[in-house]
């Protein structure tokens, strides 16, 4: 069963911004196999579907940068959240994918 989004900011809110990162990456790297079909047959033999974890997840994400940004020290502000410095190479690439994708960059 899938939560609402709301619930899910919720359940986050007191996370440190190391926890939220650790979230981050692996709703980034879910969302990621899915797109491009690298998910395991058995993973379409579960409830909820892959397609409906991956519209949930779309949802998550986006509190989940909500709540990232707010951790943040004050002046570095929604830029900081696209730095290099903040992330790995590799999941930098996919967040950079992920935000143009969801019309957020």
């Amino acid at each position: 069963m899938m939560i609402s989004p709301g619930a899910y900011r919720e359940i986050h809110k007191d996370d440190s911004l190391e926890e939220l990162q650790k979230e981050r990456e692996e709703l980034i790297d879910f969302m990621t196999r899915y797109e491009n079909h690298e998910l395991s047959e058995e993973a379409y033999m579960i409830h909820p579907s892959p397609s409906v974890m991956y519209s949930c997840y779309k949802e998550y994400f986006r509190e989940l940068m909500k709540l990232i940004e707010d951790k943040l020290p004050e002046g570095i502000g929604s830029l900081r959240i696209h730095d290099r410095d903040f992330m790995s190479k590799e999941t930098y690439e996919k967040f950079q994918k992920r935000a143009k994708d969801m019309g957020l960059s």
